[in-house]
């Protein structure tokens, strides 16, 4: 911001409060693009997105979620990554879909009926 802004900003009374802080935090896993995978993430996560992984984009899946960011016990999430005209698995429910460098597009799918809490 130019000196400029921030005389103005000064003149109109400053900057507004800061809001409140929510007790969440996102995180990043990434999975192997495999039939199944299983990770463990923090109970009561919440899946926000999928991309291809940026170290690997050809064979990873970066996954993206939002978290307590106090102490909280891991959860099993197991995942199917499908590809497009790919069956799929009874009861699991879409999270998002990849469209990799290399051409090929999968689809993230978590397998509700096993999660757990560990």
């Amino acid at each position: 911001m130019s000196l400029h802004h921030e005389n103005q900003r000064a003149a109109a009374g400053g900057y507004p409060a800061q809001p409140a802080r929510t007790g969440r935090a996102v995180g990043r896993t990434n999975i192997e693009i495999t039939d199944t995978v299983t990770v463990e993430l923090p109970a009561r996560s919440r899946l926000l997105h999928v991309a291809p992984c940026r170290q690997n984009p050809d064979t990873h899946i970066d996954v993206w979620f939002e978290f307590p960011d106090q102490p909280t016990p891991m959860r099993v999430h197991t995942f199917h990554i499908e590809g497009t005209g790919h069956p799929l698995v009874d009861d699991a429910l879409y999270v998002g879909t990849a469209v990799c460098p290399n051409g090929l597009v999968w689809h993230v799918y978590l397998d509700a009926s096993t999660t757990s809490v560990q």
